[in-house]
């Protein structure tokens, strides 16, 4: 059916009315004239996927990431900046009128550019080179991620050497996330494997040779109990403010 997207909900698809109800459209922009196809029930409607655009509408853009609408990390990227802004502005604004606070002053978004998101948490999956990446959208399935424009340089470029990490890291088991934050020390890395473990020798010997190769600050794994650091070279630490 053909249809016009109104607004941006708060899960970041496009609605639009529907024969039976709403329509729930992942990667839709305000003002996009769409063929789409309707699929399951969603709440009040039904989720829809594009067929075709027929109209973009205004603020509509080229996406960043050659792995955008595979990877579930990102469902703005076909936004404008200043598109997204007004989105979350609504957001925030619809979300505190049904709290009856509807004549709170809410300033304007604040934007930041690609490239600065200093914490990413991405998935691995066992398999014959190994995946590294973020969840498929609406699945469990992992994508192997080559590259994320969003986060910053010292995080993107531990992708490709993280992946060989983990393939020869057998306490990984079947999978496992990493958590990574970049500090104002340096790299932070915490393995959560899917399924308590401990590290032998030699894959703390392999963790310790990673740590000193990617200059991490700090480098730690979950055991199913508690946060134990395999390595620390420096103190990790943060300031907001002046404050550690």
């Amino acid at each position: 059916m053909e249809v016009t997207v109104e607004k941006i909900g708060a899960q970041g698809d496009g609605i639009a009315a529907g024969s039976d109800g709403r329509l729930y459209i992942p990667y839709a922009a305000p003002g996009d004239r769409l063929q789409v196809e309707p699929g399951r029930p969603r709440g009040d409607g039904h989720a829809a996927r594009i067929v075709e655009i027929l109209e973009a509408g205004a603020g509509r853009t080229e996406p960043v990431c050659r792995h955008y609408g595979d990877c579930g990390g990102c469902s703005f990227q076909h936004l404008a900046p200043e598109t997204i802004a007004d989105i979350k502005r609504d957001i925030l604004t619809t979300a505190l009128a049904r709290r009856r606070l509807p004549n709170l002053l809410v300033d304007n978004t604040v934007s930041v550019p690609p490239g600065t998101r200093r914490r990413v948490r991405l998935a691995f999956r066992r398999g014959m080179r190994g995946v590294v990446g973020f969840n498929r959208r609406e699945s469990r399935m992992v994508l192997n991620v080559l590259e994320c424009p969003v986060v910053v340089p010292e995080v993107a470029r531990l992708l490709a050497p993280l992946r060989d990490l983990c393939q020869s890291l057998a306490a990984l088991g079947k999978g496992a996330d990493i958590q990574i934050t970049l500090l104002d020390t340096g790299i932070d890395m915490l393995f959560l494997p899917d399924k308590a473990a401990d590290p032998d020798l030699e894959a703390r010997e392999n963790l310790a040779a990673f740590a000193e190769t990617q200059d991490l600050c700090r480098l730690s794994w979950h055991n199913g109990h508690e946060h134990e650091p395999i390595v620390i070279r420096r103190t990790p630490a943060i300031r907001f403010g002046g404050v550690s």
